[in-house]
């Protein structure tokens, strides 16, 4: 299939006029009709023995089809009548075809032997090949010579071969200025330019023919073309219209079993080519390696380029003093922090440019100002607050003379109740967009928020009269209620009321810390915040008297009723059912029965504390403080904290964590008492056992350990938190509760 479409393709090609005969004895194939001159003095070595009648040339068992015209002998035997340098001679008469040439690829054989030179004693055997530009490459300096020859003589094969290409280096892309070979398929040399000029000269295999290339015109671009002395073209022209010298030749075949003898190949004298006529190569230009960083200014983070141009090296093969530019050029305003890469070009007399490139880094060095604040922060309803950077660092006031400033870290970074009511120096770190650090001190007061904790909710029920308002205490634990409501009435309530949902049987306990007289103060449930809703409330005045409260059915009056309790400070309101049962205490251990009473409802309820006024228009503030909701496993409700951090019941009792804030793991352990007083960071042999749970700040338990043997430190496990205030409960037999707060850090 090859041998079809490569067959195809050199049919396309041939020119119509195919095949002047070549004359066999030297006549012209032209219509000048020129004839070769006598060469028989040209056989004749320096001994003026005629080299045919050499053994060598006795053997030869193939005749030349033309008188052979002058060609140059090797090693400065015989007449050599140019007597200039050409770009390139080989006669092989050395006996071997290096290193004139050298394998440009291909699988080839070669021989340089004495059977049947076409001159001298030698010539070049070549069997082998199937690519364009392998075979055997000769290199020589760019030339523009006026005659170029060599001997040819075709051997066995198929396809293609004897091929002789000569042009510059680009001839693998360009095609070089002659293509000239033997085409076995139709028995002739083909000279070959593009499509429209092609001739094909009839030849035959095992005879030597003498090719000349003669008046090459570099200007016009074309030769005239003789074979064994004969003119078979003239103004043939280059095959590469682009090309302006020669330094190249190739002799390959493209079929694998064809062979070829070369001889006597001279690529003539002639001016030599002008590297600079037709300059197309490029200055080498190299850039510095590197490049000190330009510093911005403090004020307006710009800097001036400087001339980069004679920091870089230049060299041209045609041009000494290359022009050169920079870009961006010197004097140009750079502002902001950024890498600029300056380019710099060469360019030669010939508009031949090339250019090279270094970064020039612009930094900023200038630290920047910050401004801290001086303000108020509030405790959440769970007794911490976690300071934000906006908390500390003015925005607004602080500077940079390239950006913005930002908080990389401060300390402390949250506050508890342990600081409330002070005012906290917190060291402040910033840095810039280039991370140049600075830092101030924010002065930050800690107060106590009034926030309920959720699911705490405040509710009006009726009419609020001059108004109620409910606030939470984090650190003490209380909730206040101001009640302008007056519940006098019997049909409907007016109420203050803080409640969440509960459903099914709960238990509600408070203390009533205190109420003004003209007020009560206690627990209610009821179906919803309708002012004649079902509804059960139990009331204290913190007088020897509980006021119980009951709606059986929705928008009628209510029952009202008294019980002598003395000292009722503590209340307890429990669901049964559709039961209700009153419970009060002096002291939140002991509780006597107030009442019960069956009232229908709904399953789910709100709940919680109220209080009210018993004068029109004054308002009565009431004082809760252990508020329990009954849940011990799961439910929301709030964890009832000792009044200090440790219970300082004995060194048992010494029981702390690390560290706080945490991440990943806290860590519960003993201190002696002794060690807690010293301040040191040992720890005592004593351990810590029965159960320990752990909080969430609404008090709601997330997880619950049974240490079966007593251990030296708990690991606690709170990388997958989220950031927030928990409670660790250690549950000891014989020991009141300990509680220890801590924050989950992000």
């Amino acid at each position: 299939m090859r041998l079809s479409f490569l067959t195809t393709i050199f049919l396309l090609v041939i020119a119509p006029s195919f095949g002047q005969s070549l004359p066999q004895n030297g006549g012209s194939a032209n219509p000048s009709g020129q004839n070769l001159s006598s060469e028989s003095g040209y056989w004749l070595d320096a001994n003026g023995l005629d080299i045919r009648t050499r053994p060598a040339a006795e053997a030869i068992t193939t005749k030349r089809l033309a008188p052979i015209p002058s060609a140059r002998p090797s090693r400065g035997e015989g007449r050599d009548p140019d007597p200039c340098t050409p770009a390139l001679y080989d006669g092989f008469e050395s006996g071997s075809y290096s290193p004139t040439w050298v394998h440009a690829g291909g699988s080839y054989t070669r021989s340089v032997d004495m059977v049947d030179p076409a001159v001298g004693n030698y010539s070049l055997t070549q069997t082998g090949g199937s690519s364009h530009y392998e075979g055997l490459l000769g290199s020589f300096a760019p030339a523009q010579p006026a005659e170029m020859s060599w001997w040819v003589q075709p051997k066995s094969g198929d396809y293609a071969g004897a091929y002789v290409v000569i042009g510059d280096e680009n001839t693998p892309s360009n095609f070089g200025i002659l293509w000239f070979y033997y085409y076995y398929y139709q028995n002739g040399f083909r000279f070959y330019a593009n499509g429209s000029n092609d001739i094909l000269i009839p030849a035959s295999i095992n005879n030597w023919y003498f090719v000349e290339i003669r008046d090459i015109d570099w200007t016009n671009k074309n030769f005239d073309i003789y074979i064994n002395g004969n003119l078979i073209q003239s103004n043939f022209p280059f095959r590469s219209q682009a090309s302006t010298s020669v330094s190249r030749v190739y002799l390959y075949n493209l079929s694998s079993i064809s062979t070829a003898k070369y001889d006597d190949i001279n690529i003539g004298c002639g001016e030599a080519a002008d590297p600079c006529a037709n300059d197309t190569e490029a200055p080498g230009i190299s850039c510095p390696g590197t490049i000190s960083p330009a510093v911005l200014g403090p004020n307006n983070c710009s800097n001036t380029l400087p001339d980069y141009t004679p920091y870089v090296s230049v060299d041209d093969n045609c041009d000494e003093n290359p022009a050169i530019t920079q870009s961006p050029a010197s004097g140009t305003v750079i502002t902001g922090v950024q890498d600029v890469i300056v380019t710099v070009t060469a360019t030669d007399a010939s508009s031949n440019s090339s250019s090279c490139t270094y970064i020039v880094p612009h930094v900023d060095v200038t630290a920047p100002n910050p401004v801290c604040k001086t303000t108020t922060v509030y405790l959440n309803p769970y007794g911490y607050y976690i300071l934000q950077d906006e908390d500390v660092l003015d925005m607004g006031l602080s500077s940079d003379n390239c950006g913005e400033v930002s908080v990389t870290s401060f300390s402390p970074s949250f506050l508890t109740c342990f600081d409330l009511g002070s005012t906290r120096s917190v060291t402040v770190n910033v840095e810039d967009e280039s991370e140049n650090p600075a830092s101030c001190t924010a002065m930050i007061t800690v107060a106590a928020g009034t926030g309920l904790p959720e699911p705490w909710d405040d509710d009006n029920i009726g009419n609020a009269g001059p108004g109620n308002s409910y606030s939470y205490h984090p650190c003490e634990y209380e909730f206040t209620i101001n009640a302008g409501a007056n519940n006098n009435g019997l049909g409907s309530d007016n109420m203050a009321f803080i409640e969440k949902e509960m459903c099914g049987d709960f238990e509600l306990t408070a203390h009533i810390i205190s109420i003004t007289p003209n007020g009560y103060a206690g627990l209610m449930v009821r179906e919803s915040d309708a002012a004649g809703s079902k509804m059960v409330g139990m009331y204290t005045n913190l007088s020897n008297l509980v006021r119980w409260e009951a709606r059986v059915l929705t928008g009628v009056s209510k029952s009202v009723g008294f019980y002598n309790k003395p000292l009722p400070y503590w209340l307890r309101l429990v669901r049964q059912g559709n039961w209700f049962y009153g419970f009060a205490s002096h002291d939140g251990i002991t509780y006597t029965f107030v009442t019960a009473q069956q009232v229908p409802m709904s399953d789910c309820l709100d709940i919680g504390l109220t209080a009210f006024s018993n004068i029109p228009g004054s308002v009565a503030t009431a004082v809760f403080g252990d508020v329990n909701c009954g849940e011990e496993e799961e439910g929301p409700g709030i964890v009832q904290l000792p009044a200090t951090e440790v219970d300082n019941g004995g060194i048992a009792r010494n029981i702390s964590l690390y560290p706080n804030p945490a991440r990943d793991v806290v860590t519960l352990t003993r201190t002696s008492s002794s060690e807690l007083l010293l301040g040191e960071a040992t720890y005592s042999n004593q351990k810590i056992g029965g159960t320990v749970r752990l909080r969430n700040e609404l008090g709601q338990i997330l997880e619950t350990r049974q240490l079966d043997e007593p251990l030296e430190r708990l690991g606690w496990d709170v990388s997958q938190l989220r950031p927030g205030l928990y409670f660790m409960e250690v549950l000891e037999e014989g020991q009141a509760p300990q509680v220890l707060r801590f924050v989950k850090a992000e």
